[in-house]
């Protein structure tokens, strides 16, 4: 499967109430897409966005399809300002892959399924 291939996977079955798998349990709600971002809440007692973009999905792909584990630095170090604003981002993305059933998060990292 290449990148283009996900990324119409991504657009075709991602979609707004889609509960995202988080890295050790549980799941975060779709709120919007917009453009190049899909959003999810992260909030635990209200509403509070954070985003994910087609190209930290495309970093994510990539490195698992490579045979390599996708990890949190490899995320902070491509995508530190995104990164900043919480770990949780790195799960969003890729909780998106697992619920596409592309890849498995292994308690370090994800790879691919």
């Amino acid at each position: 499967m290449t990148w283009q291939d996900v990324e119409r996977k991504i657009r075709r079955e991602i979609s707004i109430g889609e509960k995202i798998p988080k890295a050790r349990g549980g799941a975060r709600p779709v709120t919007r897409i917009f453009g190049n971002r899909i959003y999810m809440d992260v909030g635990k007692s209200d509403v509070h966005e954070k985003f994910t973009t087609f190209d930290m999905l495309k970093l994510a792909y990539e490195t698992i399809e490579s045979g390599k584990t996708f990890r949190s630095s490899d995320f902070s170090k491509r995508f530190p300002k995104e990164y900043k604003t919480g770990p949780c981002v790195f799960s969003m993305t890729g909780g998106i892959l697992v619920k596409l059933n592309i890849a498995e998060y292994d308690g370090n990292g994800y790879v691919k399924k």
